[in-house]
């Protein structure tokens, strides 16, 4: 049967058209997607999902005939994203193939369903197709192109387009890195390869928190701020393209793996859509399955700390792949690779104190409440690195709290819940956790006069004093997991009983978020997703005083809360 492949002897594809616009059947076209052949971001324990060949499609009087399909993420076009988000009405498939016999085939297919024949062509040798279809918002549906051909296939060119605009407008992108200069580097080159910046429609900014990179082009911006984190980073590049008069920037993360196509994509994107930005879907780097971290998410209102992901740990070339066609406006979607609409986000941005994490979510949740809401579209796609640092744990709290407090008429602040968070820190005995969780708590009570006055590299430095130090896991340790749910009531007994103080030998390992297996335990080693490193933890008495300290803070909320509120509300005025 059919089978993803990238060594199809018989389909040869170099992708050497390095023109953004064609120039096919007496018309110019503006390419919204190039297809891409592999799909697996350099990653060879990846199983690559770009197409699906099957070498022995049909035979007839001995000729042997192959079929191709692009139904996948990566290489569909989705109807309802580009006809909301982009305003657009119809496409068409663009194609040059060189073949002894070819057909070419475009489907409309609605999730599982039995796909839809919509256009076809036939012919024989070198030929040049347009093939035209409509679109409409509402749609629902996904346009996939499938190739049965004798002998072998040859192409430089396949994908989607649109009639190009006369004078197509130049993007802002930017990067924010801090000491990644693997992942830079790779990026420039897929960056600078890329059709619309070889057009000179690419304005590219290196926003370095970090140290010096070496080797970089000449011809490339780069701004040295100090270590002002990604919330710096983001500041520093949209007021750096508001400067130029761009309509769209780019945003991107330092720990992502591009697709060739990516750029391209984003900048035919840039020509159509107002009033929106638009996200990527991010894949997980860092692991041989094919998982999605998020396809953007909503901001939970009333649940402290809590985030509604969309299709988290789907697997993008499962069985519930389909899903991540369906159109939503979402709250935010991640600064891995964002293209913001400079024209109508909030100008007040993210304080800079913010330095990392929740920034990206607290500018989504204000642009749509401002009438920008954010679109992550499905073919969108770049591999994120899911190895962040053991203090962002800090950056989490505190900034979710301070989101909820300059938002507090959507948003609430429950002392429940995070007395709940407290517990379930204190009978995991996260002492780590336990602290700077604590630390975020008295920091966002201080209020943001404080916050802004206090230097980012103070703030830093005392928290990563409190952060757990990260292990390798041991060889010799058992892991250990329940998906059991295990009551509060249930983890509070446990500390009561004397046996359950005591530590094995070894650590047993636990996966993240399994606590039902550390209730009769007094140590263990939590172990980190997508690595191979955890932290250990021991049941102890500075826990106690620590959750104890916890619940005073807590108190102290619960009396002052409408009073730091009002503080934070008068800070955005």
């Amino acid at each position: 049967g059919a089978r993803p492949s990238i060594n199809q002897v018989d389909f040869h594809y170099s992708r050497n058209s390095n023109d953004l616009i064609q120039n096919l059947n007496g018309q110019a076209w503006l390419l919204l997607m190039q297809f891409e052949t592999s799909d697996r971001f350099g990653n060879d324990e990846k199983v690559n999902g770009a197409y699906l060949a099957d070498r022995n499609f049909q035979q007839d009087a001995g000729a042997r005939r192959s079929r191709i399909s692009f139904d996948n993420p990566i290489n569909a076009f989705p109807e309802d994203f580009y006809a909301e988000a982009a305003k657009l009405s119809e496409a068409v498939f663009v194609g040059r193939l060189d073949a002894p016999e070819w057909h070419v085939q475009v489907f409309s297919r609605s999730g599982f369903l039995t796909p839809k024949l919509i256009m076809e062509a036939s012919g024989q040798g070198t030929g040049e197709i347009v093939l035209p279809f409509k679109i409409k918002a509402g749609g629902g549906a996904r346009f996939f192109v499938s190739i049965t051909y004798r002998g072998t296939l040859q192409s430089d060119l396949l994908g989607f387009a649109v009639p190009a605009p006369e004078q197509p407008v130049p993007m802002g992108l930017s990067i924010t890195t801090y000491n990644k200069p693997g992942y830079v580097r790779h990026n420039l080159e897929i960056i600078r390869s890329s059709n619309a910046y070889k057009a000179g429609l690419i304005d590219l900014l290196i926003v370095n928190n970090g140290d010096a990179i070496q080797g970089l082009p000449e011809d490339i911006e780069v701004m040295h701020p100090g270590n002002v984190g990604g919330t710096g980073g983001f500041s520093a590049g949209a007021a750096h393209f508001r400067d130029k008069g761009r309509r769209h920037f780019v945003i991107m993360d330092d720990d992502i793996v591009l697709l060739t196509d990516m750029v391209d994509r984003f900048f035919a994107l840039s020509c159509f859509a107002r009033g929106m930005h638009i996200g990527s879907l991010a894949e997980i780097e860092n692991t041989p399955r094919r998982l999605v971290k998020e396809q953007g998410a909503n901001v939970s209102p009333q649940h402290t700390f809590g985030l509604e992901l969309v299709h988290p740990m789907i697997d993008i070339h499962g069985w519930f792949k389909d899903q991540i066609y369906d159109f939503r406006e979402v709250d935010y979607s991640g600064w891995w690779a964002l293209m913001v609409d400079l024209t109508t986000a909030p100008k007040s941005g993210v304080p800079a104190f913010y330095f990392i994490k929740r920034d990206d979510i607290t500018f989504g949740f204000e642009s749509r409440l401002a009438g920008t809401p954010t679109v992550v579209f499905p073919n969108l796609i770049v591999a994120h690195s899911e190895e962040g640092a053991a203090s962002y744990f800090y950056y989490d709290v505190r900034n979710d709290l301070v989101m909820r407090a300059r938002n507090n008429t959507h948003l609430g602040i429950s002392i429940r819940g995070i007395a709940q968070e407290l517990a379930t820190k204190f009978m995991t005995y996260k002492l780590d956790e336990q602290r700077m969780f604590n630390q975020a708590l008295s920091d966002f009570m201080s209020g943001p006069k404080q916050l802004e006055a206090q230097p980012v590299s103070v703030t830093l430095g005392k928290v990563r004093k409190l952060a757990g130090t990260r292990i390798p896991l041991p060889e010799d340790s058992p892991v250990i997991s329940s998906d059991e749910v295990v009551s509060t009531r249930r983890m509070a007994l446990a500390w009561l009983r004397p046996s359950s103080w005591r530590a094995p030998d070894p650590l047993p390992l636990v996966p993240e978020g399994h606590r039902a297996c550390v209730t009769e335990i007094g140590g263990y080693i939590q172990m980190l997703p997508f690595s191979e490193k955890g932290i250990a933890h021991h049941r102890s008495m500075a826990n106690i005083w620590s959750f104890l300290r916890g619940i005073a803070l807590l108190g102290r909320l619960a009396i002052t809360r409408g009073k730091i509120v009002a503080r934070y509300q008068e800070g955005q005025k």
